[in-house]
């Protein structure tokens, strides 16, 4: 019995400490996505939302930003094999609390 207990609070002990390290990764995420051009590599490359996913971005181009709105150019190999190079057209705006956030992103090419 008292092995049973210790290992049920091993498990949560190791869950607890799983979610604070995914909270602490998403927190400096948040914090870098302060930058524009982090929140961008980060949504083209990284991010879940994004199909399909760049592998390397050759440039990014801003064509306007008033500091609240943003669009930008951007140009990369996809992840996918034969690995094209692609251009997106993506449009950001910025959160009230200072975050940039891909609200649109359209292939050129």
């Amino acid at each position: 019995m008292n092995s049973r207990k210790k290992s049920k609070k091993f498990i949560l002990l190791l869950i607890t400490i799983a979610f604070l390290c995914l909270f602490i990764k998403h927190r400096i995420t948040l914090y870098k996505s302060k930058e524009l051009t982090f929140a961008v590599e980060h949504y083209f490359t990284s991010s879940i939302l994004m199909n399909p996913k760049l592998y390397n971005i050759y440039s990014l181009y801003v064509k306007f930003s008033d500091g609240n709105i943003a669009v930008i150019e951007v140009y990369g190999l996809e992840n996918k094999p034969p690995h094209r190079q692609v251009k997106y057209k993506v449009f950001a705006e910025k959160s009230y609390a200072g975050y940039w956030k891909i609200k649109k992103s359209v292939i050129m090419s």
